[in-house]
């Protein structure tokens, strides 16, 4: 059996080679979280995302300074779509509660974007029509 190679890699060529990804996903839950140190204080907001899979959680991590410009697409089971986006690793003290051992971060070039979901009760129907005036009257039943 052929020994497979490790590559070791950072945070940072992680994010390097995020750059033209997407992630798709329904927003499951979301938090208000504030951190503080002696220093400063911090405060989030998180959303838990599930992918269209639907088995894996990740959390999305937005900062204060950016949560007015997110915050009303970021709304419980609206489905988004996060480009430009951090990668950071977990801390062992971390309230973020989706599955991965990471979180997408928010940047200032984040753009997360509304997916619209098909309307309930949309059915699509065929018709066989065989002539134009066919067509013409089908077309008025709608």
């Amino acid at each position: 059996m052929a020994e497979r190679k490790r590559m070791v890699v950072s945070v940072e060529e992680i994010m390097e080679g995020l750059r033209d990804v997407a992630f798709e996903g329904k927003v499951l839950n979301r938090s208000r979280n504030y951190y503080s140190t002696k220093v400063i204080e911090f405060k989030y907001l998180h959303c838990d995302l599930v992918d269209s899979e639907g088995f894996t959680t990740v959390t999305l991590s937005v900062k204060e300074e950016q949560v007015r410009s997110h915050e009303s697409k970021l709304r419980v089971g609206q489905i988004i779509i996060v480009e430009n986006f951090g990668v950071a690793k977990k801390s062992a003290k971390s309230h973020e509660k989706g599955d991965l051992m990471f979180v997408l971060k928010v940047m200032s070039s984040t753009i997360v974007s509304l997916i619209e979901p098909i309307p309930h009760g949309f059915v699509l129907e065929f018709y066989h029509i065989d002539t134009i005036s066919e067509f013409r009257a089908r077309s008025h039943e709608v």
